[in-house]
């Protein structure tokens, strides 16, 4: 395996399930002994695969059918919980992210008169997250919670100063 920028190595892997997002494919697996899960890009596989003499450890840690419920993308940080997200979508795109919700956890809880709503998601606080939030620009602001708001908030600051 060989991660952007770092050596390449080698992994006893037990692997459970792929995982799709954005054209690009992900192993979630079990590495060695760990007691945590490792979502491997399959595009960053390289060299030959062998069968292993260990035994294959069966999936005690998650459940397919219900795991990424709380994600965009496919990184869930360990030690987290979802979070309760609250973003106002101005009326620019209210109507587009109203049909084209930004995660099936989306609920509309407020409808403003000039046309912007107010939306509440329940998501890990990951970087999918965060490209998906800044890709909307302008047109969304995060309200709650504070944590996500001022990292949106710094990501924002950063990149007006590449445009100076």
């Amino acid at each position: 395996y060989k991660p952007f920028g770092k050596e390449e190595r080698q992994w006893l892997v037990h692997p459970y399930m792929l995982k799709e997002y954005r054209n690009r494919w992900f192993l979630i697996a079990r590495v060695g002994n760990n007691t945590g899960l490792s979502n491997i890009r399959l595009d960053s596989i390289c060299g030959k695969i062998k069968n292993s003499s260990e035994p294959f450890l069966e999936n005690d840690l998650f459940d397919q059918e219900t795991y990424f419920n709380n994600v965009i993308g496919v990184t869930i940080p360990r030690e987290q919980k979802p979070m309760e997200i609250t973003i106002r979508i101005d009326s620019s795109s209210a109507d587009y992210i109203r049909t084209k919700p930004i995660h099936k956890t989306q609920a509309i809880k407020k409808e403003f008169k000039n046309g912007s709503i107010q939306v509440e998601l329940k998501l890990f606080n990951n970087y999918e997250l965060k490209s998906t939030i800044m890709s909307y620009g302008p047109a969304v602001e995060v309200l709650k919670p504070k944590e996500l708001r001022e990292e949106i908030m710094k990501m924002y600051a950063i990149g007006a100063i590449l445009y100076k």
